[in-house]
């Protein structure tokens, strides 16, 4: 039996910052996506879209 997580909406700016830093990522600029991704609240932290754009980059920085 699968676990559902429920996860509240990112808010806008959570959001903006996300996709600023998803962009920044699939230009190659690492340290703008990091920027970004650090200026996500600590509260959205565990949002599911989130965490992937932040394994991505860590996958991406070390070459995983």
């Amino acid at each position: 039996m699968k676990a559902e997580t429920k996860s509240h909406p990112l808010t806008f700016r959570d959001a903006m910052h996300l996709k600023t830093a998803q962009t920044w990522l699939c230009l190659g600029e690492l340290s703008q996506a990091s920027d970004e991704l650090r200026k996500v609240r600590r509260s959205a932290c565990t949002h599911p879209e989130v965490v992937k754009l932040r394994y991505t980059f860590l996958r991406t920085l070390y070459g995983w």
